[in-house]
């Protein structure tokens, strides 16, 4: 699969620097899906982030880039759950039935959990929003969080949060070669403080032969049963052969 992590690519301070703009910018009933171009002005240390991350990490990757869709995830019930999905355009699957993809898929964690992101190798494979497979996955990706540690995958995959949130805190962005219908910049500006960054490699997800329980998910019209490690520490990313 199409997937790699990095183990931690900005410090504590960066983190909690990040973590107190979403919860503000929350605050303020602003939460949404924004844009900023790769060669904006950033109007928040949010914007700056993403800006630089792209920048260090995967600029190199996707030459075609021209800017980046952005929002975040704070979940306050232990219940709540994100639903299994394709990243996309969302107004044109919406309004006109068709699967636009980004480049690439991205996570920022800011804090320690548990929780981890789930992604499938159910794949998309066209613009037909029904023309996915294999209908039930046979690999799956379990990233654990850890504060700082960035996970990208290919937006083609299946991808979702099972419930047992409370108090994670994730930073999304992803890749554009053109501008998303109906997408703007944020009205949420402030000093755009630098994060500080590490020198840091991606690594492949491994696989994880240990003992393994089952959790039930749903996605469209398919109702499976996936294998996840029983153990996994913070920063883990374990790929399960189901």
């Amino acid at each position: 699969m199409n997937v790699e992590s990095y183990d931690q690519i900005i410090d504590s301070w960066s983190c909690d620097l990040l973590l107190q703009e979403c919860k503000s910018i929350e605050s303020l009933g602003m939460a949404g899906n924004y844009w900023v171009g790769l060669d904006d002005v950033p109007h928040n240390s949010i914007e700056k982030y993403a800006q630089d991350c792209f920048d260090f990490y995967l600029k190199d990757q996707y030459p075609t880039a021209v800017g980046l869709e952005w929002w975040f995830h704070s979940f306050v019930e232990d219940d709540k759950m994100l639903a299994f999905h394709f990243d996309c355009d969302e107004t044109v699957r919406m309004e006109e039935n068709r699967m636009i993809l980004p480049l690439r898929s991205t996570v920022t964690y800011l804090n320690l959990h548990r929780s981890p992101t789930i992604v499938t190798n159910v794949v998309q494979n066209s613009e037909d929003p029904n023309n996915f497979g294999p209908k039930e996955p046979t690999e799956v990706v379990y990233s654990v969080p850890g504060p700082g540690k960035f996970f990208t995958f290919h937006s083609k995959y299946l991808h979702g949060v099972t419930d047992g949130n409370a108090g994670r805190v994730t930073l999304m962005y992803n890749v554009w070669d053109h501008l998303p219908q109906r997408l703007h910049r944020c009205p949420y500006t402030s000093n755009t403080l630098d994060s500080h960054f590490y020198k840091c490699y991606s690594e492949y997800p491994q696989e994880y032969l240990g003992k393994t329980k089952y959790c039930k998910i749903g996605y469209y019209d398919v109702e499976c049963t996936l294998r996840y490690p029983s153990m996994t520490n913070y920063h883990d990313t374990w790929i399960v052969k189901q």
